[in-house]
């Protein structure tokens, strides 16, 4: 049976999708302005068309934009700690 939502193409109303994420790949500070920058450019509307458009890579897409958002949010974190600490 082919997904209402996507046609198949993966997204969270699939049979088992749900399940297949334990924890957050990504957690935004709402009090960062660069970590709402990520947020939105991992899962904005943009982004969502993009994964959703024929030739996008759906829930996959979606899922590798925010384990990228989560490396670059940990590479601020580490370079503003080494600044501060001279490391």
């Amino acid at each position: 049976m082919t997904c209402k939502f996507c046609a198949g193409r993966g997204c969270i109303a699939c049979p088992g999708e749900s399940t297949k994420i334990k924890q957050p790949v990504f957690v935004a500070q709402l009090d960062n302005p660069g970590d709402m920058k990520l947020l939105a450019d991992a899962v904005g509307a943009k982004a969502f068309e993009k994964a959703f458009a024929p030739q996008g890579g759906g829930m996959g897409e979606i899922d590798r934009n925010l384990a990228i958002a989560a490396v670059i949010q940990e590479l601020r974190i580490r370079t503003t700690h080494n600044e501060r600490t001279g490391e």
